[in-house]
C-alpha cells in the first residue's frame, strides 16, 4: 500500500516544530508532514493572545538548545517574542514548507495489514475531510490546548461577550465596560491588572475565585545591551547562563517532597504570605492566603496583580461564589447580580484529557480512551510518558506525566524527541537510505553519524546489514541515485529477501511497570495532598506531573529504552504489482 508520507506531526507548536527539526537533521531524506488547526505556528504561543501574556518560565531557558536566542528583552519574555522566536527558528530550518495550516486531525487509524496510520483531516476552508497515510504518528497537541468548557448554568443566556482567555477576543474594547472574571491562575494574575490599568481601563472588574494560590513575587529585568553583546560574542558565555537557570530552578523540586521539602515549604509559605501582607489591600487576605500546601497547585508569578487589588475598580469575591449565568451578567449564591459586558473565563484547560478530542485507534480498532479504561489504574499513562502499547509507531509529546511544576516544558519536549527518535532508529535509518519516496527527499545533506544504530538493538544478526527497501515504488517523482557513502556501505540486493523493521511497540508489561512506578513515586509529593488541580485525574491521581527531577527524566532519554521493553517486526502488505506478502522474517 503506498504511503503519503513517513512521518505525520500532529500539531506545530514548540514540540511539533522541534520534533521536525531534530527528524530531518538527523534523517534528512525521511519524509513528513506537520498539520496545524491555526492559521500559523506557535501552538499556545499563537493561541493565547490575552494581554500581558507571558511566560513564567525564563527565557533563556524556555528555548530550544540548539537554538539558543542572546536576544531576549526580558528575564521573562512576552508571548509576541517567544511567537517571534519560534517562528524565526521554524524559518531557519525552512519548516513551514511541510506545515498544512487550517487543518484539524480529527482522528488516526491503524491499518496492521500494511502498518501504516490512515490519518483523518478536515480542511477548515472547503469543509471536506480527507485522509493521508503515514508509517509513523506523531502526536504534539499539547497539554493547554483545549480550554475547558464553560459548565456554570445560563451560558447560553447572556448577552453580552462571553469567551475563554486562551481564546480572547480582540473585537471587545473594556475600556469604561463592566467586565466578570472568572478564575485566579497564571493568566488572570497577567491579564486583570492590564484590564483595570488606565489608559483605557474598564469600568469595573469584578473577579470570582474559588481557592487561592500561592504567589510568588517575580521581578522582571531586561538584559542589557552589553549583556546581549556577550551571549553573542563570547563562546559559551549564554549556554553557562542558560545552565546555571536550569540548575536553579532544578533545585526547587525538593519543595515538592512531602517530608525533604516540608522546612523549605514552611519557609517559602511564610516569605510568600509576608510578600502578600505587604502588597494586597488588608480585607482580601482571608481569600487569598491559601490553606493549601504549597506546590500543590502551580505556583503564580506576581508582577502586578495583587497591587491592581487596591485599584477602586477591582473587586475579589471568594465567599460568594456564582450560581448561575443571567442575559446581563452574572447571579450568586447569596441573590447578589452582577452586571456584565463581558465575561471572561479565566478556568484552565483540559489538561487531564489527553489527545483531546483526537479519536486514536489501535490494534483492533481499540481507542487510546478504552485502553486506558481497560488498565488497573484506568487513568492515562504512557511508557516513559511517550510510548502506549498496542498503538504502534505512535508518539505522544507532553503525554502524561510530563509537566512540570518548576521548570521549562521545552527540556522535557526535547527529551522525549530524542527519546523517540532512538526507539524508532532501526525504521528510520533504512528510509532514509531510501532511493525512492512519494514525496521526494529533503535537499539537505545525510551525515555518516544517523546511520548509526542505537545499542539497545545491538545482536550478532545486525540490524544494519539488511538491505533498506524504498518507501514506495509508484511515484511522479524521479528517484534520487543514493549518495556515494551509501553506495559503498549499503550494496545492491533483493529487496524481496532482506527485510528492515517497519513496527515498534512497547510491550504491555513494560508500560505497566512505569505506570506502577509513576503512581508510586507520585505518593511522595505534594500534588497530591488534597487540593483541587490541575494536575490530577478526576479519580485523584496524578496523571499530568512527572514525579521525579527533570534531570532524572532527561537520563533516562539518554540512557535510552531498554531493548526488552519494545516489540520490532515487519509488516504483512503486498507490493503493487505482486501476489507475495512482505514480511520481515
Amino acid at each position: 500500500m503506498l504511503i503519503d508520507t513517513d512521518i505525520l506531526i500532529i500539531g506545530a507548536g514548540l514540540s511539533g516544530v522541534g520534533f521536525a527539526i531534530r527528524l530531518q537533521q538527523k534523517y534528512p531524506l525521511v519524509t513528513y508532514e506537520v498539520y496545524e488547526k491555526a492559521e500559523e505556528l506557535g501552538g499556545t504561543w499563537w493561541f493565547n493572545t490575552y494581554p500581558g501574556c507571558a511566560c513564567d518560565v525564563p527565557s533563556h531557558l524556555y528555548s530550544y538548545s540548539f537554538a539558543l536566542n542572546p536576544e531576549w528583552s526580558t528575564q521573562f519574555a512576552p508571548r509576541a517574542e517567544i511567537e517571534a522566536y519560534c517562528r524565526s527558528v521554524a524559518d531557519k530550518y525552512d519548516i513551514p514548507r511541510h506545515i498544512t495550516f487550517r487543518s484539524t486531525v480529527q482522528g488516526a487509524t491503524w491499518d496492521e495489514a500494511s502498518g501504516t496510520w490512515s490519518v483523518r483531516i478536515l480542511d477548515q476552508q472547503t469543509e471536506k475531510v480527507y485522509k493521508r497515510r503515514s508509517r509513523v504518528l506523531i502526536s504534539a497537541v499539547g497539554l493547554l490546548s483545549e480550554p475547558n468548557d464553560c459548565e456554570i448554568p445560563g451560558a447560553q443566556d447572556f448577552t453580552g461577550k462571553l469567551f475563554h482567555s486562551a481564546r480572547w477576543d480582540h473585537s471587545f474594547d473594556w475600556a469604561g465596560k463592566d467586565v466578570v472574571v472568572i478564575g485566579n491562575g497564571c493568566s488572570a494574575t497577567q491579564f486583570v491588572p492590564i484590564l483595570s490599568a488606565d489608559p483605557g481601563k474598564a469600568r469595573s472588574v469584578v473577579q470570582f475565585i474559588r481557592q487561592p494560590h500561592w504567589l510568588e513575587e517575580r521581578p522582571n529585568p531586561r538584559y542589557s545591551d552589553a549583556t546581549k553583546w556577550i551571549f553573542r560574542n563570547i563562546p559559551l558565555a549564554m549556554r553557562l547562563f542558560r545552565l546555571a537557570i536550569f540548575l536553579y530552578l532544578e533545585s526547587y523540586f525538593i519543595t515538592f517532597n512531602r517530608r525533604a521539602g516540608k522546612k523549605i515549604r514552611e519557609k517559602k509559605m511564610k516569605a510568600q504570605t509576608a510578600y502578600l501582607k505587604r502588597t494586597a489591600p488588608e480585607k482580601y487576605y482571608e481569600a487569598l492566603i491559601p490553606k493549601i500546601e504549597l506546590g500543590c497547585k502551580r505556583r503564580v508569578m506576581d508582577t502586578a496583580y495583587l497591587a491592581c487589588l487596591h485599584r477602586e475598580n477591582m473587586e475579589l469575591v471568594h465567599a460568594d461564589p456564582i450560581e448561575c449565568i443571567t442575559a446581563t451578567g452574572v447571579r450568586t449564591q447569596s441573590g447578589r447580580e452582577v452586571n456584565a459586558d463581558a465575561i471572561v473565563l479565566a478556568t484552565g484547560f483540559k489538561a487531564t484529557q489527553f489527545l483531546f478530542p483526537l479519536e486514536i485507534k489501535g490494534e483492533h480498532g481499540v481507542s487510546i480512551t478504552e485502553h486506558w479504561q481497560n488498565t488497573p489504574t484506568q487513568v492515562p499513562h504512557a511508557y516513559y510518558s511517550t510510548c502506549i502499547s498496542s498503538f504502534p509507531n505512535f508518539f505522544i509529546l507532553h503525554g502524561p506525566n510530563t509537566a512540570t511544576g518548576h521548570t521549562s516544558v521545552i527540556f522535557t519536549a526535547e527529551c522525549q524527541i530524542n527519546f523517540a527518535l532512538k526507539v524508532l532508529d532501526p525504521i528510520l535509518c533504512p528510509l532514509h537510505l531510501s532511493t525512492t519516496t512519494n514525496i521526494g527527499p529533503l535537499s539537505h545533506s545525510p551525515s555518516q553519524s544517523s546511520l548509526r544504530f542505537p545499542s539497545f538493538l545491538t545482536r550478532s544478526r545486525s540490524i544494519r546489514n539488511r538491505n533498506p527497501s524504498s518507501s514506495s515504488q509508484n511515484t511522479s517523482i524521479p528517484p534520487k541515485p543514493s549518495p556515494p557513502w551509501a553506495q559503498q556501505q549499503h550494496r545492491p540486493r533483493n529487496r524481496h529477501k532482506h527485510r528492515h523493521p517497519r513496527i515498534v511497540t512497547v510491550t504491555p508489561e513494560a508500560e505497566a511497570r512505569d505506570a506502577s512506578w509513576i503512581a508510586r513515586a507520585s505518593e511522595k509529593y505534594v500534588w497530591t495532598s488534597g487540593c483541587a488541580s490541575w494536575y490530577l485525574h478526576p479519580s485523584g491521581r496524578n496523571t499530568t506531573l512527572y514525579p521525579g527531577s527533570q534531570v532524572r527524566f532527561w537520563w533516562r532519554s539518554v540512557r535510552g529504552p531498554r531493548r526488552v521493553d519494545f516489540v520490532y517486526r515487519g509488516c504483512e502488505e503486498k507490493e503493487p504489482g505482486s501476489t507475495g506478502k512482505r514480511g520481515l522474517k
